[in-house]
């Protein structure tokens, strides 16, 4: 609750700088998209919906320009070259990691301000060099993920329900995207710092939207070679983990269940618990930050932080099935997201 207000708190003074004098007159928001995932669109209507709660109406008193690079690093550079000079941007809204250093690249430590957003792990992909902290740069955001300590102990929580004679193994299959990696190095060294779960991993190579069948199959491939190896498996961030088609791969190739689901709904799909930030409160955040840089705001100023608040949802058919009990205070947790 401390770390929320403080958050809150920092975020509402950006209302009250005194640099928030020369507002920008009609400006042109450009929102730069990595795929057509759900968290990706999730967030861009909830930016665009935010946007015009703070009084940013498109077409009337702004441009807003929605680019979508279909999972492909050279096409989101080339739609950011592309952009017509009546299009120059006022504001870049990266959303998610391949559009966020496509457009770093592009406008590197240059005049036009880069917010991010869904970047799971922004320091490993040479975004900014620490959470929390002014980047002193044109780039800042929020940081689309919640402290792996916090999310293996709710996890282990739940697991060690189930009394083991050895750690549990954990398979994670993933792509080489940048966003996956970075979740399974801070999997991997906070299992390390553990002596009850391990994670057994499998990676194969990124391709883009129009591949991403052969992407699918190229991961059964490996769920099927992990199937006698591990217990459970994860869900991984990146564009696998974010596609419901993932989620049905993994119930109809193994009989083991999932036990940390990426999405808002895969608990609702039959994993046993998925939890993330909430798109809602990253969209009132992130669009403060966007009022406060076309006011007059350096982004260099502004922290890119966590979001202030997450959503939980449990699976309880998959916990029964498993011999699984979930505690009261993370049934409370849950709130609505309670599924059979």
């Amino acid at each position: 609750m401390k770390k929320i207000l403080i958050i809150s708190m920092m975020l509402f003074c950006l209302f009250l700088s005194p640099s928030l004098i020369y507002p920008i007159d009609n400006p042109q928001i450009v929102i730069l998209e990595s795929m057509s995932v759900p968290v990706v669109q999730n967030h861009t209507e909830a930016i665009i919906r935010n946007l015009e709660k703070l009084g940013y109406i498109n077409n009337e008193n702004c441009r807003i320009v929605i680019l979508n690079a279909e999972g492909q690093y050279n096409k989101a550079k080339e739609l950011l070259h592309g952009l017509s000079p009546d299009s120059r941007p006022d504001i870049i809204i990266s959303n998610a990691t391949l559009a966020s250093k496509a457009a770093a690249e592009v406008y590197n430590h240059g005049e036009i301000p880069i917010i991010f957003v869904t970047v799971s792990d922004p320091v490993g992909a040479g975004l900014i060099k620490e959470i929390r902290k002014p980047t002193g740069t044109n780039i800042t955001g929020s940081v689309y993920s919640i402290d792996r300590k916090i999310k293996m102990d709710l996890i282990m929580r739940v697991v060690n329900s189930k009394k083991r004679e050895r750690p549990i193994r954990i398979g994670y299959v993933s792509t080489d995207y940048p966003s996956s990696i970075g979740e399974l190095r801070e999997l991997e060294k906070a299992a390390s710092e553990r002596d009850d779960i391990e994670f057994i991993s499998r990676v194969i190579a990124y391709r883009h939207d129009a591949d991403f069948e052969t992407m699918l199959s190229d991961a059964a491939e490996q769920v099927k070679d992990l199937e006698d190896q591990i217990d459970y498996f994860w869900e991984p961030r990146g564009p696998l983990g974010e596609s419901p088609a993932y989620t049905e791969m993994l119930l109809k190739e193994s009989s083991h269940i999932i036990i940390y689901g990426n999405r808002s709904d895969s608990a609702e799909m039959g994993a046993l618990i998925n939890f993330g930030p909430d798109p809602d409160i990253i969209g009132k955040e992130i669009t403060l930050m966007i009022r406060a840089v076309l006011n007059g705001t350096s982004p260099g100023e502004i922290p890119p932080v966590p979001p202030s608040d997450f959503w939980l949802g449990i699976n309880i058919t998959t916990a029964i099935n498993e011999n699984l009990v979930i505690p009261t205070d993370i049934l409370e947790l849950a709130k609505g997201n309670i599924f059979y």
